[in-house]
């Protein structure tokens, strides 16, 4: 044993201070991660004893599930001579757009019919969980392009059971849970029932998410007015030249305005073809349309199955020498559009 060192201020400071802070230390951690695991596992314990017991739901529109009512318009070719190949294609659309509507409303008490022709629907192929969930709305005969038409009088009579209205084609998806509070947001935002919120409509293609709805006249990128724009927390919503979506959602005092206004236009081709003019041109007797913001997107949007538009729309991009985007950054006032925030209520402002 070699002799011993003397003690120095400092050998004496780390034995009699630091050495016993150390080992303190060490065992305090060491009884912090035990605590924590003891925590988690008594986290089952933990819950029941401090979860929120169920509460009754209240009976009726005041307090319960919103009413959505939704439209399909659905028609194919006669079945009997329709090859397999396209029945299959067309069955796919149908089903997606059934099960988007599932998805994005399965917090409501969900009503689909389906306006269609007899012996031009490919309902009784659906699988029985779609088929259980679906009702028939069969007209004897007419002109398919025509069809959409019928859908108006299908909402018009449901305007008293249902809190909010959807009217769309059969290959247009919905995939946000959030789509009614959107709506709500907007409707509490603008104070008018005149103005309707539409989605952006796009199409998937080759993994990139293509925005599909071009001015109506040349095809080029929807020019929009930030004169009239309207500005929630969060997002701003503005008016395109084209708002066209294939589809509208409609909240039960919006309908009523609507049928109130004698709906002169009803059943007329007033806005560039049938089906636009049955999916949007309608709405323009008594309403102006409104999208989200270019920056924003992504905050209303549905999908369109396939990829047609977006194929068509690359082609015409690629002969004019133009990027090909459907949407593109603005500005509105002047000033740049802050990124998408969101606060969104419950849907509750349709009663």
């Amino acid at each position: 044993m070699g002799p011993t060192e003397p003690l120095t201020l400092r050998g004496i400071a780390a034995r009699v201070v630091f050495v016993p802070l150390g080992v303190a230390s060490h065992f305090a951690r060491g009884v912090v991660a035990r605590a924590r695991l003891g925590t988690l596992h008594q986290r089952p314990t933990v819950f029941r004893c401090v979860a929120e017991r169920p509460r009754a739901r209240p009976a009726g529109p005041a307090g319960g599930r919103l009413r959505v009512y939704a439209v399909i318009t659905h028609v194919v070719p006669p079945v009997d001579r329709l090859p397999a190949e396209a029945a299959a294609q067309y069955l796919a659309r149908f089903q997606s757009c059934l099960d988007g509507l599932f998805r994005a409303f399965a917090h409501c008490d969900l009503t689909v019919e389906v306006n269609t022709y007899a012996g031009r629907h490919l309902l009784d192929r659906l699988p029985a969980y779609a088929a259980a969930r679906v009702r028939a709305c069969e007209h004897a005969t007419g002109d398919p392009t025509r069809l959409e038409f019928h859908g108006h009088e299908m909402i018009a009579a449901a305007a008293d059971r249902h809190d909010w209205f959807l009217f769309l084609e059969d290959d247009v998806v919905l995939h946000d849970p959030c789509f009614l509070e959107k709506l709500d947001l907007f409707n509490r935002a603008a104070a008018d029932p005149s103005l309707v919120l539409m989605p952006h409509l796009y199409e998937m293609s080759q993994g990139r998410k293509v925005y599909v709805q071009r001015a109506a006249r040349d095809g080029r990128v929807n020019p929009y007015s930030a004169h009239t724009a309207i500005h929630a927390p969060g997002v701003t919503f503005v008016e395109f030249e084209n708002p066209h979506a294939a589809m509208f959602c409609l909240s039960q005092a919006q309908v009523r305005r609507w049928a109130a206004s004698g709906r002169r236009w009803r059943g007329r081709t007033v806005w560039v073809g049938h089906n636009e003019s049955a999916c949007t041109g309608c709405l323009f007797e008594c309403f102006r349309l409104y999208k989200p913001h270019p920056r924003h997107a992504h905050f209303l949007e549905a999908q369109h199955w396939g990829e047609k538009y977006a194929t068509i729309y690359q082609g015409w991009d690629a002969a004019a020498g133009r990027p090909h985007d459907t949407l593109r950054p603005g500005t509105t006032d002047g000033a740049p559009v802050a990124p998408l925030r969101l606060v969104l209520g419950d849907g509750n402002a349709a009663r």
